[in-house]
């Protein structure tokens, strides 16, 4: 496990935000991160989502229940905006319920339990942390096979140009030869034509037209 002296020589690279009702909690766990995040920390999910419009955030921890409000829902309802937010749910109890809900989202990497011990929070945290870093590589990767699927689209297209224009070419130097053929034998038999229609004028007229 990763202990609070290997976390603290890691350098801050990631935002945290924070949701809970109850300040100390919210206070609390905000000192706990400060050495190792860039800290958010909102009361309220309204206040929360305008942190989520002016900041790039990378976890978000947020109670379950935040007055008349739910955490959980909160969390599932980003799965569009922000795929890409690693989200724990803190929460005093884990019903089957919400067990079952979060599990068909797909959208919960870890559920902590109220009270949680210091150590344990900073160990989840840190496996959070390893977890958005995986995704960001699965995303890379994803983004560098489709720009190599369409490089090899591209290739391919051109190389289709290129085979049209070659066909296109020997199309033309057949046609070409095809018809210097036909226009040498035109010239040939013009030639024989008129030698024909000078001996004919000359056994006609008697004289010799070629002298």
């Amino acid at each position: 496990m990763m202990t609070a002296t290997a976390l603290s020589n890691k350098k801050k690279l990631l935002n945290v935000l924070l949701i809970d009702d109850e300040k100390t909690i919210l206070d609390l766990n905000s000192f706990l991160l400060e050495e190792y995040f860039t800290v958010f920390s909102s009361e309220n999910l309204t206040a929360a989502q305008k942190v989520l419009e002016l900041h790039e955030i990378h976890i978000i921890v947020s109670d379950h229940f935040i007055g008349d409000e739910n955490g959980l829902k909160f969390l599932i309802s980003l799965k569009k905006s922000y795929p890409s937010i690693i989200k724990i749910l803190f929460t005093s109890c884990i019903s089957q319920e919400v067990m079952i809900e979060s599990h068909n989202s797909q959208e919960i990497f870890k559920y902590l339990t109220k009270p949680c011990s210091n150590k344990m929070f900073l160990e989840n945290m840190k496996l959070a942390e390893i977890a958005w870093q995986v995704l960001q590589f699965e995303i890379q990767m994803k983004n560098e096979h489709q720009e190599m699927k369409d490089l090899i689209g591209e290739t391919d297209s051109k190389t289709y140009q290129i085979q049209q224009i070659k066909n296109a070419f020997s199309n033309l130097i057949d046609f070409t030869s095809k018809n210097l053929i036909y226009l040498t034998l035109a010239t040939i038999i013009c030639g024989l034509v008129t030698l024909t229609i000078l001996y004919i004028i000359k056994s006609l007229l008697g004289f010799d037209i070629f002298k």
